[in-house]
């Protein structure tokens, strides 16, 4: 019957489209008793990306399957129907449509097009509210099989996965706090955050309150005075990568009113606001601020410098918001010595220099 409609589709009228495409007249089975309209199923492709039973997918043969597309069947979801049916189905898809990569997948699919999904009001409070988000929660195995928390223990890390809503899942801009505290988390990756964070997920350093307990008077050392030269020294490089917009305080600023002292103990505590969950531990670097509003960096005596530490406390006090590596990467710059940083540098700008001549070159081509 399709098939012979088809010969005679060119006769057909904006009308008769119409109501073709909103008419139940598509059997799913042999019953006489199921029917769908062609708005609301798909081919049956056997390259899909979805398992069979996620959707709804007819096939009559090459020819007539011509004449159903003319009707409204498609070949896949549009970005706000893949987006429906996650969302109602949230562990059906999960596990019938191969697993936490492929739902990533879909998941990176949903991302890539909300610009054109957040425009539906309507599906965007249902995104807010269904638990179909992924989640992933690290924990750390006690080789000897005890079940401490402690984030330094060297066992394997396992991941659990599990739905949730994006109120429920924190994105991640701190891995020490997640190690600590081990919360439901957001996959590592910028379109997903983006997703994330536009459906109520929050970042973690956001969601834990630190407090810093020096022990001991402030006092001016040998060891304060030489961090204090080095921070001086290297500002312009910590700061270089920084707009004026991403930063709390300037150049001048850091170089010449951020305080560098000394005292025997420093005591860490932390909260997660969330559940109360509490973790304290020493640490060997930290910045405060006194009565007179003044900034001091504050440093322990014992071992090695810790540069990671200082960059850490640095990067909270001088960057609006601290990205993930960026700590990493300011421990870099002071632990560096000038002629390393120097050799960095050049290694860099001729790999630069490389990749420009390429280009130039494909564009020749071209």
């Amino acid at each position: 019957m399709f098939e012979f409609l088809g010969r005679f589709q060119g006769d057909f009228q904006h009308h008769h489209w119409t109501t073709l495409r909103s008419l139940a007249f598509i059997p799913l089975d042999d019953s006489g008793q199921k029917y769908v309209e062609p708005q609301n199923c798909y081919f049956d492709r056997k390259d899909s990306a979805f398992h069979p039973d996620l959707l709804t997918t007819v096939d009559f043969g090459k020819t007539a399957n011509l004449f159903l597309k003319s009707c409204g069947v498609k070949e896949e979801p549009t970005p706000v129907e893949l987006t429906q049916l996650v969302i109602r189905s949230p562990h059906d898809f999960l596990n019938r449509n191969g697993g936490v990569e492929n739902y990533k997948s879909v998941l990176r699919q949903i991302a890539s097009h909300m610009h054109v999904i957040r425009t539906q009001k309507a599906l965007v409070n249902e995104m807010i509210k269904s638990p179909f988000l992924l989640g992933e929660k690290r924990i750390t195995e006690d080789p000897e099989g005890n079940e401490g928390e402690d984030p330094s223990n060297l066992g394997q890390v396992v991941v659990q996965y599990k739905l949730a809503r994006a109120s429920e899942i924190f994105l991640i801009d701190d891995t020490v706090l997640q190690q600590i505290f081990t919360p439901l988390s957001a996959p590592i990756e910028s379109h997903l955050e983006a997703l994330y964070e536009f459906l109520g997920s929050t970042w973690i350093s956001k969601q834990v309150k630190e407090n810093n307990r020096p022990q001991g008077a402030l006092a001016v050392t040998r060891r304060s005075e030489n961090l204090q030269e080095l921070i001086v020294e290297r500002a312009p490089l910590l700061l270089s990568d920084h707009p004026a917009n991403r930063l709390n305080f300037s150049l001048d600023w850091l170089t010449n009113k951020l305080k560098v002292r000394q005292v025997p103990e420093i005591q860490l505590r932390r909260e997660f606001i969330p559940t109360g969950a509490t973790h304290t531990e020493s640490t060997t670097a930290c910045v405060v601020q006194d009565q007179s509003r003044a900034y001091y960096l504050l440093v322990t005596p014992k071992g090695d410098m810790d540069y990671f530490d200082i960059a850490d406390a640095l990067a909270k006090l001088l960057l609006k918001k601290k990205k993930l590596n960026d700590s990493i990467w300011w421990s870099s710059l002071l632990s560096s010595s000038l002629i390393s940083l120097k050799r960095k540098v050049k290694t860099v700008f001729s790999l630069l220099q490389e990749v420009h001549l390429k280009g130039c070159f494909l564009c020749h081509d071209y």
